[in-house]
């Protein structure tokens, strides 16, 4: 699917504290964040062994799906 377009949003919901100081730092360096995860994709598909070996410490854990339980929605 190289170079076409999918028309398909795609979204991630960092913390806001995250991404505050991750787009602060970005903005000092004249990045923005969408330039950023591109470029960040860029570098998995092409190299993703030296990627993900910079990167895997960073990730968080998967976030739980669905609706929370009655006991945590208390």
């Amino acid at each position: 699917m190289t170079g076409m377009e999918s028309g398909r949003k795609r979204s991630f919901r960092p913390q806001d504290d995250e991404y505050i100081e991750a787009a602060s730092a970005l903005e000092e360096r004249n990045i923005s964040v969408t330039q950023y995860l591109r470029a960040t994709l860029r570098w998995v598909a092409s190299e993703p062994d030296a990627a993900l070996r910079v990167l895997g410490p960073l990730v968080p854990p998967p976030r739980a799906v669905g609706r929370p339980s009655t006991s945590s929605a208390r």
